[in-house]
């Protein structure tokens, strides 16, 4: 008999902390989770206003190293900004390509935690002229670490 009071306490306590959570918990996480959303697409944006004013430094920094991109059949790992600044350069990029700038065409959520953000991207690229060389999608993780938001992986089907 006793046996049977206490489990019944312990699974009323169990489900009164699962209707708690029911009602507040996904508030708590909801706050928490808009805070990292708002932060990591700040990042994306850095990401592409560095890249447009063909400013290596500033859009080497909008990542988190290693740096990982995923394109063109190659996975390749940055291991600092050094390393990117000296890789990057815009101007070949533009002469090669005919590339003016870029343009996000949507930025979705797919995932997000207080520390980690998926966005699932399209975005285009112009000429001077402002014609559309090419679209593409792609995918980005963006992770908070020592307090700072960076992107951690690019998953591109861009060359």
């Amino acid at each position: 008999m006793r046996l049977f009071r206490n489990l019944r306490r312990v699974l009323g306590l169990a489900l009164a902390s699962t209707a708690l959570w029911i009602v507040c918990g996904p508030f708590a996480l909801a706050d928490t989770t808009d805070d990292a959303v708002i932060a990591a697409r700040q990042v994306m944006d850095d990401f592409m206003s560095s890249f447009n004013a063909r400013d290596e430094q500033a859009w080497a920094e909008t990542f988190h190293y290693p740096h990982i991109r995923i394109a063109s059949g190659e996975v390749r790992i940055s291991e600092d900004v050094e390393t990117v600044v000296a890789e990057m350069d815009f101007d070949r990029f533009a002469e090669m390509t005919g590339w003016n700038h870029s343009a996000w065409d949507s930025v979705e959520l797919v995932h997000a935690d207080e520390t980690k953000v998926h966005f699932a991207v399209a975005f285009t690229r112009y000429d001077a002229e402002g014609e559309v060389l090419q679209s593409y999608k792609s995918l980005y993780v963006v992770t908070k670490r020592d307090r700072r938001w960076g992107i951690q992986v690019r998953s591109s089907f861009a060359p």
